[in-house]
């Protein structure tokens, strides 16, 4: 049984969108307009009204983007890692699936938006704004789910950490997700 989140292409995502949301590419989402939409809001007012991974992943852009195809903020630039050439290929199945066994389900798309937002938007406990965002996902046995933390590090940085939490998504010709390359725990 394969798992989305054992995938070089799952950390690959990973390590995208911990870039993404920290530094002047996290002011960037959280003050501007997105690039597609700009008489809207600022991109983070998104995460609050349109909870769907997959439209935020087509129409949220800008300039700071320029190495991912349409400078889509939440998508990776298409790689070349031979263990998993198909990674943005998986992810868009994952989030555009929320009903076939192993999609993100639409709850844990919504649970997601919503930390994300709390995390652009919200004060840490010292009452300023979260340095970063930092995500996560991890296997577990259990039903999906979305565990958002106010974290610090080594140097009291106060940062917001997201860990995605699914079970192994199950690979099989009726449901479940296509086989695009091998993975670690494939039959």
């Amino acid at each position: 049984m394969g798992s989305l989140i054992n995938t070089v292409g799952t950390r690959l995502l990973i390590e995208h969108f911990n870039t993404e949301f920290r530094g002047s590419r996290l002011r960037d989402i959280r003050n501007d307009p997105s690039a597609s939409l700009p008489a809207g809001p600022p991109i983070k007012q998104y995460f609050k009204t349109n909870q769907n991974l997959d439209w935020l992943t087509n129409n949220m852009t800008h300039a700071h983007a320029n190495t991912s195809a349409g400078n889509r903020c939440f998508l990776p630039p298409k790689h070349s890692d031979a263990g998993s050439p198909n990674a943005i290929a998986r992810w868009r199945w994952f989030i555009q699936n929320p009903t076939l066994p192993g999609g993100l389900t639409t709850a844990t798309q919504v649970a997601l938006c919503n930390a994300i937002y709390v995390g652009l938007n919200d004060p840490s406990s010292l009452g300023t704004p979260f340095d970063r965002i930092e995500f996560d996902a991890v296997d577990a046995s259990s039903p999906q789910q979305v565990l958002p933390a106010e974290e610090w590090d080594r140097n009291g940085v106060r940062y917001y950490k997201i860990v995605l939490v699914t079970p192994p998504i199950p690979q099989t010709t009726a449901a479940g997700r296509p086989k695009l390359d091998p993975q670690p725990g494939d039959p």
